[in-house]
């Protein structure tokens, strides 16, 4: 039979956690369980206890690089510059921030137009549209917030490929992606660049070649 102990309840807010807290959070949900003597109940309790983690992790990174979610989406409403076309290859050789700031650096007022290849589209969990690009033996991340996490009636609405009316990218050898340069912390994601930078939100995305 599957018993439990009670865990403390607690509420928790991205201002406040940290490492420390985290750890402790992740040791109080695992100590409220015990071993169940039926296979199937002890299948359960570790798939739970893998979805707490994942999620754990997912507000760990948000504590440690603040979200930035009014950057991301442009609810800072920035002035941003005319987009220019480069490479990946010189977006990801831009020195990394010493720190991540809630607020806009300077380089991320930058917008960039690059071609590549489009190696991998994934739903994250949060909804956004995970996008790799990779030219050559270079790759960095191009990401779109998801309509679904709105915050305010000022969301950045998802890209649209204006060349195929697809809606939304999808694998290719060849695309054009614009959008606005912004440094996340890099926390395991696939593709991430080596500074962790992105291009994101994706303002307009083109298939180029299939």
């Amino acid at each position: 039979m599957l018993t439990a102990r009670a865990a403390t309840s607690r509420t928790v807010t991205t201002e406040s956690v940290d490492s420390a807290a985290i750890s402790a959070l992740t040791a109080s949900v695992a100590s409220a369980f015990v071993k169940s003597d039926r296979q199937d109940e002890t299948e359960e309790i570790r798939e739970t206890l893998k979805r707490i983690e994942r999620d754990l992790a997912d507000l760990k990174t948000q504590c440690l690089c603040g979200d930035r979610w009014a950057v991301k989406t442009l609810q800072d409403r920035p002035h941003l510059l005319p987009a220019r076309t480069t490479t990946v290859h010189f977006l990801i050789t831009r020195p990394a921030p010493s720190n991540l700031p809630a607020t806009r650096l300077p380089f991320e007022h930058r917008v960039f137009t690059v071609i590549a290849a489009v190696v991998l589209v994934r739903a994250e969990a949060d909804s956004d549209l995970h996008v790799v690009l990779q030219s050559g033996g270079n790759h960095m991340i191009t990401e779109a917030p998801s309509p679904s996490r709105d915050r305010s009636r000022d969301a950045v609405p998802a890209p649209t490929d204006a060349s195929s009316a697809e809606p939304r990218p999808a694998l290719r050898s060849s695309a054009r992606v614009t959008g606005v340069a912004f440094f996340d912390f890099p926390h395991g994601q696939t593709g991430v660049a080596p500074n962790a930078i992105e291009l994101h939100p994706i303002l307009v995305f083109r298939c180029l070649s299939g």
